[in-house]
């Protein structure tokens, strides 16, 4: 009966500190210019909470890399004063406890939005790779599909994509190697939230491919042009001769006075 009432007091000693321990988050929005806090109680009064960020890193150790300041409330909350929507993303309220570190997400949701296109226009010669690179931000991380004159990209083992960073903003590139010259046009990366999938952010960048024989097409004028002139030249002096020619016979041809006889010449 003792050795139950062990395993009962054990079981209820183990369960106790699994409530207690119990940490509860409210998430917050994105709004231009406003503070956010995102909020977390703990039922353990007895042990201070602070917050991490999904790295794993103190969110207070960011203040001197970041333009918004992090701040840990005396209640448990963090501050997020004059957040950009770069800081949206999954924070962690954490608290040590005997049975280890606890951690609690809350989410700094914002709206996706595609920054830039590094660049409105590219210049690729055919065959050479092609890369476009598409800014975008937003909490949760958005699905950015990709487009050609309106018609959705097909990827393969020439065309393919990859998340990358671009001085700390995420982003996503188009790569397409060996370039064809018919795969020249607009290009579209379309953004959208999985918790907003009627908004819709988007950048275009147009592909101009260039002939791998374009080089040739200046030289191919210029020899043209020259033959023409040739041409007209030679058309030229060869009318220039003939003409000299016929003045030359009219010269050398002799001339014949027919002289009137009196008779006819004088009328009676």
């Amino acid at each position: 009966m003792s050795s139950r009432c062990i395993i009962l007091k054990l079981t209820v000693i183990q369960l106790a500190v699994c409530v207690y321990a119990a940490l509860m988050t409210t998430d917050a929005n994105f709004e231009f210019r406003k503070t956010a806090v995102l909020r977390c109680t703990s039922d353990n009064p007895g042990s201070k909470v602070y917050w991490e960020s999904s790295n794993g890193t103190r969110v207070v150790a960011l203040n001197p890399h970041k333009p918004a300041r992090y701040e840990e409330g005396a209640n448990g909350s963090l501050i997020i004063w004059k957040p950009s929507r770069e800081t949206a993303g999954l924070y962690y309220c954490c608290q040590d406890s005997a049975s280890g570190k606890i951690r609690k997400p809350a989410n700094f949701f914002a709206l996706t939005l595609v920054v830039s296109i590094l660049e409105m226009s590219a210049y690729v010669n055919q065959g050479d790779t092609f890369v476009m690179t598409c800014l975008v931000l937003g909490h949760p991380k958005p699905t950015v599909n990709w487009y050609k004159d309106g018609t959705l990209v097909q990827l393969s083992s020439r065309i393919t994509v990859e998340d990358t960073f671009v001085n700390g903003i995420p982003a996503q590139n188009l790569k397409i190697t060996n370039v064809h010259y018919d795969e020249g046009g607009i290009y579209t990366c379309e953004a959208r939230s999985s918790r907003h999938p009627d908004r819709v952010s988007t950048g275009r960048q147009r592909l101009r491919v260039i002939d791998r024989y374009a080089f040739t097409w200046p030289l191919l004028g210029i020899i043209v042009e020259f033959l023409l002139i040739f041409t007209i030249i030679v058309i030229s002096e060869y009318k220039k001769k003939d003409v000299e020619s016929e003045i030359q016979e009219v010269e050398e041809k002799p001339i014949h006075h027919h002289r009137r006889s009196r008779s006819q010449s004088v009328p009676k």
